[in-house]
């Protein structure tokens, strides 16, 4: 194990890396053994040593958008935010998912009505979204796929969904079922990390 201590004589490679987060852009500081210099680097995939020089990467956080207003959406916003998760929340305030959408960001719809999704659908499936998910059965997933293809949208785009939604079967409850959507999507975002 090797301690490096470095006294800062500034905070400005400090300041840009939490600039870079508030907007939501991943960001590295590189720490020089040689010159015993912190650095804002050149970003790279994974925090690692290059060269006798330790750069660390630092990613924005995990925010889950959700649509939906219904006692599903409240339990999965609860539960997300007990994970550390930001949450944005269709039914506590209106916003623009294509302008929300992030690599860093996941997606739910929790309607019990698809045409209420087919919008959102539209300005996401292109996205650099982690995760998209949609509450209902195999069935209305068909319907559903049927309805996207009907407006346009590639099927390679529609296989990103994820539905039903959640890391295992059929919830009995609005909280199992918040419990199983949160856990898919931490799923998902560990398997999107190289």
């Amino acid at each position: 194990i090797v301690v490096a201590i470095h006294v800062l004589r500034g905070i400005s490679e400090i300041q840009h890396v939490l600039e870079e987060l508030r907007w939501r852009r991943p960001v590295a500081l590189c720490y020089s053994t040689l010159y015993s210099r912190l650095t804002v680097a050149a970003r790279r995939e994974r925090t690692s040593w290059v060269a006798g020089d330790f750069v660390r990467v630092y990613s924005p956080p995990t925010r889950l958008l959700i649509s939906g207003n219904n006692a599903e959406a409240d339990a999965v916003r609860r539960v997300a935010e007990a994970a550390g998760y930001g949450v944005l929340s269709q039914s506590e305030r209106k916003f623009d998912f294509s302008e929300a959408a992030d690599a860093f960001s996941a997606i739910v719809l929790l309607h019990h009505d698809i045409e209420k999704e087919i919008p959102i659908f539209e300005a996401v499936l292109h996205s650099e979204v982690f995760y998209i998910g949609a509450l209902g059965s195999e069935r209305t997933h068909r319907e559903r796929t049927r309805r996207l293809e009907m407006s346009g949208i590639e099927r390679a785009q529609i296989s990103r969904i994820k539905a039903p939604i959640g890391i295992f079967g059929p919830a009995r409850d609005s909280n199992s079922l918040a419990r199983a959507i949160v856990a898919d999507v931490a799923a998902a975002r560990l398997a999107s990390v190289p």
